[in-house]
């Protein structure tokens, strides 16, 4: 199988996404890294199930919260850049300020894994 560079860059953000999903699931606060792959993992992964852009900037402004990151990482995730494929074209959904994902505490129930992040398989 041969994969161009920006298909292997798009497997090993989904890689990490991953994992930071695993950590997150097990209980682990995750480091600045870890956050921004969840995210950027979760945003491609909602733009490719169909949702639209605002929907997709929305519930990607929800992914984590403070209590879920380590020491520090709140001061670091300002804001980040996601290239995501929309079923219109591909688009950079994210160029918004995180300043109001890391003012929240947490984000979902009980558990650190909340609900409104998806299942990554």
């Amino acid at each position: 199988m041969r994969l161009t560079p920006k298909e292997l860059e798009g497997l090993l953000v989904h890689q990490a996404g991953f994992l930071a999903q695993k950590r997150l699931a097990r209980g682990l606060l995750l480091n600045h890294p870890e956050a921004v792959a969840l995210i950027a993992c979760q945003v491609q992964e909602l733009a490719r199930d169909g949702l639209g852009l605002c929907e997709v900037m929305d519930k990607g402004g929800q992914m984590i919260g403070r209590n879920q990151v380590l020491e520090g990482v709140p001061d670091l995730l300002h804001e980040m850049t996601v290239e995501a494929t929309f079923t219109d074209g591909t688009k950079l959904p994210f160029s918004a300020a995180f300043r109001t994902l890391m003012a929240r505490t947490s984000i979902g129930s009980e558990h650190p894994s909340s609900q409104n992040i998806q299942q990554v398989t």
